[in-house]
């Protein structure tokens, strides 16, 4: 598995169109405004992250990018998402915090312990309020997706 990157599953459910989902998902990104969808026979991979011009609400800020690709055997969407943005910026955050002591006089130091408490609950609370999210935008995703027909076709003159 890749270095700081978080994957899931989500199953599907039987009437779900494998074939339409992958355009499906990648409509779903657009609408939360990722950048850089691209989309194939059975996954979509994009770009989002921290620096958009989007709330820091939205549900892919915590990561940078991501694919969701389709299993058609197993009926499950499997997704991998990359958090290095997150941890660059919570990194270089607490790097700041922690100079300001050291270059202005009469500034209180604090102990390392709490600059790496600090790093930690904002690496580790946006990704579990990012993981959370991205898993309830997926199953959202999944339960409007286009549905499989199943059966005959109907006859239209029997209308």
């Amino acid at each position: 598995m890749p270095w700081m990157t978080y994957s899931g599953t989500i199953k599907l459910g039987p009437a779900v169109d494998l074939a339409a989902l992958p355009a499906h998902l990648a409509t779903c990104l657009r609408r939360a405004k990722a950048n850089a969808i691209e989309v194939s026979n059975t996954s979509v991979s994009y770009r989002a992250g921290l620096f958009r011009l989007v709330s820091n609400w939205n549900v892919l800020s915590q990561f940078g990018s991501g694919e969701i690709t389709v299993d058609p055997a197993a009926r499950i969407v499997r997704y991998r998402l990359r958090y290095r943005e997150l941890v660059a910026l919570a990194t270089l955050m607490i790097a700041i915090a922690a100079v300001v002591p050291v270059a202005v006089p009469d500034f209180p130091a604090l102990p390392p312990a709490l600059y790496f408490g600090g790093w930690a609950l904002l690496v580790g609370g946006n990704l579990l309020i990012g993981i959370s999210n991205m898993r309830w935008f997926l199953r959202n995703a999944v339960a409007g997706a286009p549905t499989a027909r199943v059966g005959p076709e109907p006859d239209p003159k029997a209308w």
